[in-house]
């Protein structure tokens, strides 16, 4: 059977979800007018769509000030996009469509990572490995007061209670329209070279005012960690461990981001950006070389001030190492 969409809809804890399915047929029973899919292959799946999960946000950094409107700052954002889930079902299992059998047949199936991408953070897709599952309510849950709670679904830990190890790979490397937490030379070195980078998610739940996230991982070169709740970023720091020009200092460029509150706009928590260079190796001795030795009489480099604090965007240059060796 083709591919077939639905809109799932519940007021009462703001559900909305799309679902679509592949490989299956709807029956239907006449006389209690309801219906059901059934998969008849071996690679029925079921897909549930969810709205945009992040709100990327221009964060404050380098002095910098957002334009005002009738004296509050107006800060620039946009929507990442879609993220939808893939389910796959057994031959010849059944799920009835209505909302509380859909959402409860959800929670027994595995996931299958072709064709799962969860866009959270902006621009940056995840994709729990093939087996995770993911867990939530089928029914409304209300407080004793009544007040109704915000459906979402979140993913499940591994067996031994661990954090799930979950695969990022960004899906734009174009600059951002303005300055935000996790940069486009952030997302080129999760990219990691075309290697995708499998990293720890501590958590990760989705609904439809956005997603939550805890997340930490990295290379030699790179570390990452991100938290994000209901789609808008509260803490993220990167580390870019690099060398510098042109005596090959070890030194780590640390870019943090955290939402505060300030005296500029204390009903407004805007996300302030730290960036600092710290150095790793304050020394460097350099080879003894008779003709080296005649042009820089010096054989140590020391750099005197070791952390760095308030520096600007970078614009990143790669430089082929310096040759010891000089010409006559």
């Amino acid at each position: 059977m083709t591919d077939t969409e639905l809109l799932v809809l519940r007021p009462e804890d703001l559900l909305v979800l799309g679902v679509r399915w592949t490989g299956m047929t709807v029956l239907t029973d006449a006389a209690t007018a309801s219906s059901a899919i059934e998969a008849i292959t071996a690679n029925s799946t079921v897909i549930v769509s969810f709205p945009p999960q992040h709100v990327v946000e221009q964060v404050l950094a380098d002095g910098s000030t957002p334009p005002t409107v009738d004296g509050r700052r107006v800060f620039q954002s946009r929507l990442s996009g879609p993220s939808q889930l893939s389910f796959r079902l057994r031959l010849g299992s059944r799920i009835t469509l209505t909302v509380d059998s859909l959402l409860t047949a959800l929670t027994t199936l595995s996931l299958v990572s072709d064709g799962t991408s969860v866009e959270l953070p902006y621009r940056v897709a995840l994709s729990p490995a093939s087996g995770a599952t993911f867990r939530h309510p089928s029914a409304e849950v209300s407080s004793p007061t009544g007040t109704v709670g915000l459906w979402r679904t979140a993913l499940m830990p591994g067996a031994d209670g661990r954090p799930l190890r979950v695969t990022a790979i960004p899906t734009n490397l174009d600059p951002d329209p303005f300055p935000s937490s996790l940069t486009a030379d952030n997302r080129l070195a999760i990219a990691n070279g075309g290697v995708p980078l499998v990293v720890d998610c501590a958590r990760l739940e989705l609904s439809a005012l956005g997603g939550s996230l805890a997340v930490h991982g990295g290379t030699s070169a790179f570390d990452w960690t991100q938290q994000i709740a209901l789609g808008r970023d509260v803490h993220v720091r990167t580390a870019t461990f690099v060398r510098l020009y042109p005596f090959n200092h070890r030194a780590v460029f640390i870019e943090t981001t955290d939402r505060v509150f300030d005296a500029l706009g204390p009903d407004q928590a805007a996300l302030k950006k730290d960036r600092r260079l710290v150095i790793l190796e304050r020394f460097v001795d350099l080879p003894v070389a008779d003709q080296l030795g005649r042009q820089f009489p010096f054989h140590r480099v020391e750099i005197l001030d070791t952390v760095l604090p308030q520096v600007t965007e970078p614009n990143w240059t790669q430089f082929r190492r310096p040759s010891l060796i000089l010409d006559a």
